[in-house]
């Protein structure tokens, strides 16, 4: 399933959360997060994200993440314990829209 996370340029609330389909344990699991502009360009690349037993993950946005409106594309990548990784969503990205806002020329 497609999803779709809203902000305005330069929020950093609410942090960007997912819950993971997955049947996985994620003990010991670390994350990262990835957003890129639909032609490839990182953004945000391989930055730590949160584990939250038993299956979410989230990412808190900084200031420079949310610098410039856009339409975005975004995943979060798990490192198991065992060293395997995985990609989710699996299929597809989280869409990330950045608004100007009110405020903005």
């Amino acid at each position: 399933m497609q999803q779709t996370f809203y902000l305005k340029r330069d929020d950093t609330s609410p942090v960007l959360q997912l819950l993971l389909e997955t049947s996985a344990d994620l003990t010991g699991a670390s994350c990262v997060f990835n957003m890129s502009t639909p032609a490839g360009v990182m953004v945000v690349d391989a930055e730590p994200a949160t584990v939250i037993l038993p299956s979410t993950v989230i990412y808190a946005w900084v200031p420079a993440d949310t610098a410039a409106p856009g339409t975005f594309r975004a995943d979060f990548t798990v490192t198991y314990s065992n060293g395997r990784t995985e990609t989710f969503p699996n299929a597809g990205f989280i869409d990330v829209i950045i608004s100007p806002g009110a405020a903005a020329p």
